[in-house]
């Protein structure tokens, strides 16, 4: 009966305690959640600058040899959108890993082959779209 009564006495309080609780576990979740989306918005726009700079620098390569573009340039971008596709949706870093398998079978054929230049430019669309999609679904 004791136990009862105290509890009648103090429901008030368990209640309060119980709806800040949530709210602290809410809260600290959401932040968490923003910070991750945060961290995804800002990987993914700059993997969205990468990939335009690569792109340029793989038609300068193929359509214009002459402005004697060096391809450790790519590969520099190459490994900079591997990095920030690190900590994206693992479909975002499954694309970085499949531009740069194309990069690495197709970079020494960039200046001969058209083929090379398509190859690289469809993994590089196929990874923007991927980042665009991602950058989507963000809540």
């Amino acid at each position: 009966m004791m136990k009862k009564q105290t509890l009648k006495n103090n429901w008030l309080s368990l209640l309060s305690l119980a709806v800040a609780l949530s709210a602290l576990f809410y809260n600290t979740w959401r932040n968490e959640q923003t910070e991750l989306n945060r961290n995804y918005r800002a990987s993914g726009f700059e993997i969205v600058r990468e990939i335009a700079k690569l792109q340029l620098l793989v038609d300068q390569t193929f359509y214009a040899p002459e402005s004697n573009n060096n391809v450790i340039e790519g590969w520099t971008r190459i490994n900079f959108i591997q990095s920030l596709s690190a900590i994206m949706p693992s479909s975002v870093k499954q694309r970085a890993d499949d531009l740069k398998l194309v990069w690495s079978e197709q970079w020494q054929q960039l200046n001969e082959k058209e083929s090379a230049n398509k190859l690289i430019t469809e993994a590089n669309r196929a990874l923007e779209q991927e980042v665009l999609i991602a950058l989507k679904q963000l809540d």
